[in-house]
């Protein structure tokens, strides 16, 4: 499959009336796994909620724990109220099973959505959801103060698989997956498990907003009207910089990519490996350098990608993460980091 870098031919990112983002426009593309990053208030979520109720549309409404899915449950904390309660209409929850619930337009009936959590997607039994053409992820990617799920990226791949199952071979189109949220920290497991995180750091790199490979579509969106409108207002008049870059400018503001610079591996000697990286010494000076470029080592320098060899390499390591946030490692990548991290966490 080839990676391309689009500038929006194929689709408007942006309503041009409005300024929000073009839902419409976006889906009518047809891509099966559909990422979308970027800042807050720029129509992401309501404008999937809104398209998906008008078109009469009823989706899978994923959140990451179950805390956050019984909040969407309820009309008084739920995002589809922000589009309801305009209309004059009201939430109607039906409790479906013990972690899920239905969503329908109480006035009308009409089915919104089914309310699931990640975090017990596996849990849940005897439900049909195979009706269902999308699943909405919101907030895939964590914000700081928030724990991430472990192996969150092969837990939205099993949900998707058990919602799914074999409706492709059986002449049906695929189940799409819409993943939403604001840009915070590109080294999140679902980049990783997509492995689009080298696509990402591109795109922030280049100011590039949309990326595609196969039946994939990734948008981080750095050029919203609505954002630079936003600039002008009270809170980014006083918030710090680092929020304003999140919010407004769509930055990953846990990623520091100083530290990812290439380097002349002619200067430096493999000292171990975990996984696909390899951990390179500094010939003359104290520095690091973490690279995908393969060196023979000795076995007992070898850590595998699996639990137990990851625990020995964080007992054996452990000198090596100090040396890490002191800032002696570089990286050949981005992708190289969120690895890293991710073994290490």
């Amino acid at each position: 499959m080839t990676d391309v870098f689009l500038y929006n031919e194929i689709m408007n990112l942006y309503d041009h009336k409005t300024g929000y983002v073009d839902v419409a426009s976006i889906l009518d593309a047809g891509y099966t796994f559909n990422f979308i990053t970027g800042g807050r208030g720029i129509g992401k979520t309501y404008g999937f909620i809104k398209y998906f109720i008008e078109a009469g549309i009823p989706f899978i409404f994923l959140r990451r724990t179950q805390i956050e899915a019984d909040l969407q449950a309820d009309s008084v904390t739920s995002s589809l109220t922000a589009y309801l309660a305009p209309a004059g209409l009201h939430m109607k929850t039906d409790r479906i099973a013990k972690k899920i619930s239905r969503i329908s337009i109480e006035e009308t009936g009409q089915e919104i959505c089914v309310c699931a959590a990640l975090s017990t997607f596996a849990s849940i039994r005897g439900i049909d959801l195979s009706k269902y053409e999308y699943i909405l992820y919101d907030e895939f990617i964590t914000e700081p103060h928030v724990r991430a799920l472990k192996m969150e990226g092969i837990a939205l791949f099993n949900a998707y698989e058990s919602v799914n199952r074999n409706r492709e071979l059986n002449g049906r189109d695929p189940l799409r997956l819409v993943g939403l949220s604001n840009s915070l920290n590109i080294a999140n497991d679902v980049f990783i498990q997509f492995d689009i995180v080298n696509a990402a750091e591109r795109m922030i790199n280049t100011g590039e907003e949309s990326f595609t490979r196969g039946d994939l579509l990734l948008l981080i969106l750095q050029n919203s009207p609505i954002s630079r409108r936003k600039k002008e207002t009270a809170l980014y008049q006083n918030a710090s910089e680092e929020y304003s870059r999140m919010s407004i400018d769509n930055q990953f503001i846990l990623n520091d990519f100083r530290y990812v610079q290439k380097r002349k591996i002619s200067e430096y000697i493999c000292r171990w490996s975990v996984g696909d990286l390899y951990v390179y010494e500094h010939k003359h000076r104290e520095e690091y350098y973490i690279t995908f470029t393969q060196a023979k080592i000795k076995r007992a320098d070898r850590y595998g990608s699996n639990y137990m060899d990851l625990e020995r390499m964080k007992k054996d390591k452990v000198h090596f993460w100090f040396k890490y946030i002191s800032g002696y490692v570089f990286f050949d990548s981005y992708k190289a980091v969120a690895l890293f991290e991710k073994y290490f966490k």
